[in-house]
């Protein structure tokens, strides 16, 4: 889901936190940061970025419900 600590690095070709926000700032890149400072990147924005296709899975609607009908058992 997020890009590993290694990814990030070789991708923004920077080791401190500030110069990686600043290039991720410079790309256009959204990223998020956690509790201690980390920076948060969803591989698919990296993806969607150099041109890979985000695929969107549809959910069910809420009025899908299962066929009750099915479970009943047929006339002999």
């Amino acid at each position: 889901m997020f890009l590993t600590q290694d990814e990030l690095k070789a991708m923004t070709q920077a080791s401190k936190r500030s110069l990686q926000e600043a290039w991720l700032k410079q790309h256009r890149i959204p990223y998020t940061k956690g509790r201690k400072g980390r920076l948060n990147v969803l591989r698919a924005y990296v993806e969607q970025a150099h041109g890979l296709k985000v695929v969107q899975v549809e959910r069910p609607s809420e009025e899908t419900e299962p066929n009750m009908d099915a479970f009943k058992k047929a006339p002999k």
